[in-house]
C-alpha cells in the first residue's frame, strides 16, 4: 500500500542521522520525559482576546483536507470537567494558544463530537454486503486510524493474539463511516490495506498478518542485517520499526481537521541486548517523537501480549518502555502489561470522538529543527485541557514520490489524486468492475457518474460548452503505481441535454487492463473551466480468472429510468449495449414501479459435461426472498449448449421487476453453482434501496 511503500522506500533516504539534542536527551534520561512528556493539563483563566466565533457550521465534523501547509500548525483539545465529563460548549474565544510564550491567533476552531452523531445498526442482510459504488458527496466525518502491525517485534506464537485484539478493535470500537488503514512495520503486503471505510477488507487484511520476531531467515535477509550479529539484525529491525512509525506520522501531517491515531500494535523494539549505536535508536525514537508531534498524529502503542509471566524480563522491560515513551511523547497512551483490551480500546475511540481543533499560523516561524512549545488554556476556571505540548519546526525536504501516476494529469488534478483522502469538490459516483480479459490480464469496467451541478459550461452560439479532465490511477497492495487513464471528456451539448447534464448529471464508462492483484483504483475528475476537483477511492479485488476453475465477474446493473442521465460516448458502452438494456447505474436507490436488469459472466474451465445453476434474489430487509429466478446452462466440452465451441464462459443476464416492492433496503445476489459434485460456488451481492 502507498502508506507503507513510502514508509519504506524513503526511510533511509530522508534519515537526517540527527535529531535534535534536546530530543535525543530526553530519550536517554527516561521514557519521553520531559518537554514532550505527554499531554499537558492546563487550567484556569488566561489573558488576551479573539473574536468571539463559534464552531464550524453545524457545530459538526469539519471537512478533512489534504494539503501540506509547512507554516500551518494544527492541536487537538480534549476539555473535561472536574468529574472527567467532556465539556461541548465553549466558544473561540474560550481558549488562548501560546507558541513559546506568545499568544498566538486562532485562524481556524471547530467541534468534533463523533459521539453524538450514532448512526442505526443496518438490516442483519446488509452488515456482510459491501458497497459496490463508491461516493465523495458526502464529505468523511469519521475517526481516523492507522493500524501499524509490527511483524518485526511480534513472536509468531503472539500472531494468534495480535489477530483477536485487533479484530475485536474493529468489530467493537470502530464504527461505519469511520476510515482506517492496516501496514506492517516489515512491509508485508499480505497484512496491508490502503485507508477505507470497509472492516471486511481491514479484517481480511488483520487475518493475514504473521509475526516474525525470532524468526530466522527474515532476519538474515532482512535489508540492514549486519552479517553474523545478532545486534545487527536487532538493529536493522528496530530502525526500521521506528521508522516506519515516524513516516507515518509524516505522511499524516497533512490531513488536517481531525485528530489522527496511530494504533501501534507490538511487542515494542527492545534494546536490551544491543550495546552499540544505542544513540542512534533514540535518534530514531526522538525523530518518530517529532514528526508525530508536529503533525498532530496520537500514537497509542498496545502489547498484545497482556500479562504473561513467560515473557523475558530484558524484552519486557524494554518493550514496555519503548511503547510508553512513544505514546506518551505524542499524546497517546500505552495499554501494556494488561488484558484489559477493551478499556483501551474504548479509550482510544473516546479521544477519537470528541475534542476541539485550533489551528494557527505562528507568529514566528523559528529555525528548522527548533522544538516550539505549547499551551492550550481556557478561560472557564475549572475545566483541563489535554493538549499536546509542542512541536519540532520542520525542516524543508525533497517531495515525497507520488503514490500514483497521474497519466498526464494536470498539476491540479494530480496533486488531489495524491490525497489519502477522497477530496470533494465535484461530486462522483463510481465503480469498477473486473471481467476476464486477454490473456492475464483482466478487462476492468469503471463506470462514473458526475454531479451536473459541479460543471462549468460556456454559452456558445445556441449550445452549451464544458470540458471535463478525467484520470483514472491504479496502486497496488505493494505501494506500486499501477495503470492508469487519463482523458479528457469534452461536451458540447445542445439546451436539451444541457438541461439533462445540469440537472442529472452525466455518465462515463471505461474500460482498462489490469493484472490480478488488490488495487485501490482512484478515479479523478477536474472541470477545465473553474478547475474545480474531486477525487473518489474505490477498492478493486482482480481475481485470476485463468487460474479459477470456476469464477464470475463482479455485477453491472441499469434500470428503466438510468437512460434519463446522459452518458459521454466512448469505452465500452457498444458492447455493453448487446447485454444490457440500458446504460450501467450509479445509483443504488430506486423507485418501486422500476425494472433492473443484470449483467454478468462466469467462467468454467470443467471440460466434463454438466449443468451450471444459476439463482438471482433479491433479498428484503428481514432476509426472505422478495424475488427469485433459477436457470440452469447445460455445458459440455464445447461450452454451453448451443454457443460457439471452445466457451467456457456463461453469460448471466436477468431482469427484476420492483413494481410490488415495498420501500426498504434490499440485497440483490446472483448465485451460479457447477453441478459437478465438487461444490464450487461463486456469488455476487449489491445493496440497494427502494424509495416510497
Amino acid at each position: 500500500m502507498p502508506i507503507l511503500d513510502r514508509a519504506r522506500r524513503c526511510d533511509r533516504e530522508s534519515r537526517s542521522g540527527a535529531a535534535p539534542w534536546w530530543l535525543v536527551a530526553i530519550l536517554l534520561v527516561g521514557p519521553f520525559t520531559g518537554l514532550i512528556a505527554g499531554p499537558a493539563r492546563q487550567t484556569g483563566p488566561a489573558s488576551g482576546g479573539v473574536d468571539r466565533r463559534l464552531p464550524q457550521a453545524g457545530a459538526g465534523p469539519p471537512q478533512l483536507t489534504y494539503k501540506v501547509e509547512v507554516d500551518y500548525v494544527e492541536v487537538t483539545a480534549r476539555v473535561t470537567d472536574a468529574r472527567g465529563r467532556f465539556v461541548g460548549d465553549l466558544l473561540e474565544d474560550d481558549f488562548r494558544v501560546f507558541e513559546d510564550g506568545t499568544p498566538q491567533t486562532i485562524t481556524n476552531f471547530s467541534l468534533v463530537n463523533l459521539e453524538s452523531q450514532p448512526t442505526p445498526d443496518p438490516p442483519a442482510v446488509w452488515q456482510a454486503v459491501e458497497p459496490d459504488v463508491r461516493s465523495n458527496a458526502r464529505p468523511f466525518e469519521g475517526r481516523l486510524y492507522v493500524l501499524l502491525l509490527d511483524d518485526l517485534h511480534v513472536a509468531l506464537e503472539q500472531t494468534g493474539d495480535v489477530r483477536r485484539s485487533v479484530r475485536r478493535f474493529l468489530e467493537q470500537y470502530f464504527d461505519d463511516g469511520d476510515m482506517a488503514a492496516v501496514v506492517s512495520t516489515s512491509g508485508s503486503a499480505d497484512a496491508a490495506q490502503e485507508l477505507t471505510t470497509s472492516r471486511q477488507r481491514l479484517l481480511s487484511a488483520v487475518d493475514r498478518f504473521v509475526g516474525r520476531k525470532g524468526l530466522g531467515t527474515p532476519l538474515v535477509n532482512y535489508e540492514g542485517y549486519v552479517p553474523g550479529t545478532v545486534a545487527g539484525g536487532r538493529q536493522a529491525l528496530a530502525e526500521d520499526a521506528l521508522s516506519s512509525l515516524r513516516r507515518l506520522a509524516e505522511l499524516l501531517g497533512g490531513v488536517h481537521g481531525r485528530r489522527k491515531a496511530v494504533v501501534y500494535v507490538s511487542e515494542g523494539p527492545s534494546f536490551c541486548r544491543v550495546s552499540q549505536r544505542v544513540g542512534v535508536l533514540n535518534q530514531d525514537a526522538a525523530a518518530v517523537a517529532a514528526a508525530a508531534t508536529r503533525a498532530n498524529v496520537a500514537i497509542y502503542g498496545i502489547d498484545p501480549r497482556g500479562l504473561d509471566p513467560s515473557i523475558d524480563d530484558c524484552d519486557l522491560d524494554a518493550g514496555i518502555q519503548s511503547l510508553r515513551g512513544l505514546s506518551d511523547a505524542t499524546g497517546g497512551f500505552a495499554l501494556v502489561n494488561s488484558n484489559d483490551f477493551d478499556g483501551g480500546f474504548r479509550r482510544i475511540r473516546q479521544e477519537n470522538s470528541t475534542y476541539y481543533v485550533l489551528g494557527y499560523y505562528p507568529a514566528e516561524r523559528g529555525r528548522d529543527g527548533a522544538f516550539r512549545k505549547i499551551q492550550v488554556r481556557t478561560t472557564r476556571p475549572g475545566l483541563d485541557v489535554q493538549a499536546r505540548q509542542g512541536y519540532v519546526v520542520p525542516r524543508r525536504t525533497r517531495p515525497a514520490r507520488p503514490a500514483v501516476d497521474p497519466g498526464g494529469a494536470s498539476p491540479v488534478l494530480g496533486a488531489a489524486l495524491e490525497s489519502a483522502l477522497p477530496v470533494p469538490g465535484v461530486r462522483l459516483s463510481g465503480m469498477a468492475i473486473p471481467f476476464r480479459g486477454n490473456g492475464a490480464q483482466a478487462a476492468v469496467t469503471v463506470a462514473l457518474a458526475v454531479d451536473g451541478r459541479d460543471l462549468s459550461f460556456k454559452p456558445d452560439a445556441g449550445s452549451f460548452v464544458g470540458s471535463l479532465e478525467l484520470t483514472l490511477a491504479t496502486m497496488n497492495s505493494r505501494g506500486e503505481a499501477g495503470a492508469s487513464e487519463h482523458s479528457v471528456v469534452r461536451m458540447p451539448l445542445e439546451a436539451e441535454s444541457y438541461a439533462k447534464v445540469a440537472g442529472g448529471g452525466i455518465r462515463i464508462v471505461r474500460s482498462f487492463a489490469l493484472k490480478p492483484g488488490r488495487y485501490q483504483l482512484r478515479i479523478g475528475a477536474m472541470d477545465r473551466a473553474s478547475k474545480r476537483t474531486g477525487v473518489i477511492h474505490c477498492d478493486l479485488d482482480v481475481p485470476d480468472f485463468r487460474s479459477l476453475s470456476f469464477s464470475m465477474s463482479g455485477l453491472l446493473i441499469t434500470s428503466s429510468l438510468a437512460g434519463m442521465v446522459p452518458t459521454a460516448p466512448g469505452g465500452p458502452l457498444e458492447e455493453l449495449q448487446k447485454r444490457l438494456p440500458g446504460p450501467p447505474t450509479l445509483s443504488r436507490e430506486f423507485r418501486a414501479g422500476e425494472e433492473l436488469a443484470l449483467y454478468a459472466e462466469v467462467y468454467d474451465r470443467e471440460s466434463a459435461p454438466h449443468d451450471v445453476a444459476i439463482v438471482t434474489t433479491v433479498l428484503g430487509e428481514n432476509g426472505r426472498d422478495f424475488y427469485r429466478y433459477d436457470t440452469s446452462v447445460g455445458m459440455n466440452s464445447q461450452g454451453p449448449a448451443g454457443r460457439s465451441a471452445g466457451s467456457d464462459r456463461v453469460v448471466i443476464t436477468a431482469k427484476v421487476p420492483l413494481q410490488s416492492a415495498p420501500p426498504g433496503r434490499y440485497v440483490l445476489r446472483v448465485e451460479a453453482w457447477s453441478r459437478t459434485g465438487q461444490g464450487r460456488t461463486v456469488r455476487r451481492e449489491v445493496p440497494f434501496t427502494i424509495l416510497p
